[in-house]
């Protein structure tokens, strides 16, 4: 079984330019275009910008990220699910899948991150490549009980999935921008 203490169920994703524009509020698309550490863009609005870790298990990935890695999906991978928050106000979800190809990059960093931000780790890799997957709508019901109850979501959300390649080897982000976000914006 998948486990995620964000999602009932895995998001779906679309094409990048499928999404149409009236879907995607203005304020959003340059956070869906940055090319950046999020976790660095942050701090230049939100004072105390931290990462809670909610998940880090060993685990199979959702179906759709096993197939974006090209990875056997029963295979295990390590599963990070984290909450960027600035004094306890949720910014940003995120959704982290590092296949065991992966777990040696950048000596071995990406497996010890505790609450380190994986933008820290990433974009200071010499190697790093970007693709961006797709952009997903995520509605209210799609979020867990566990994650309704601490932090209640009740309109949509929009994410971006991103494929990061370290030394040839890659990673999932998936990262979902919450309304609190725009609050300062």
């Amino acid at each position: 079984m998948h486990q995620s203490t964000l999602f009932t169920k895995s998001p779906v994703w679309r094409r990048f330019d499928n999404m149409p524009d009236w879907s995607r509020p203005h304020a959003l698309n340059s956070w869906l275009n940055e090319q950046k550490s999020l976790t660095q863009r942050l701090r230049t609005t939100w004072s105390n910008v931290n990462v809670t870790v909610l998940l880090e298990n060993k685990q199979p990935p959702f179906i759709v990220e096993s197939q974006y890695l090209h990875t056997p999906r029963h295979h295990y991978h390590l599963v990070r699910e984290v909450m960027l928050h600035s004094n306890s106000k949720p910014l940003i979800f995120a959704r982290t899948i590092i296949p065991p190809m992966s777990f040696k990059i950048a000596q071995g960093a990406l497996t010890r991150l505790k609450t380190k931000p994986l933008g820290e780790v990433l974009f200071s890799t010499q190697s790093l490549k970007r693709q961006l997957i797709g952009i997903t709508h995520i509605e209210p019901m799609l979020w867990s009980n566990n994650i309704q109850k601490r932090y209640p979501i009740n309109m949509p959300v929009l994410g971006r999935c991103t494929c990061y390649y370290l030394d040839n080897k890659p990673i999932i982000v998936n990262e979902f921008f919450l309304p609190t976000l725009f609050e300062k914006l």
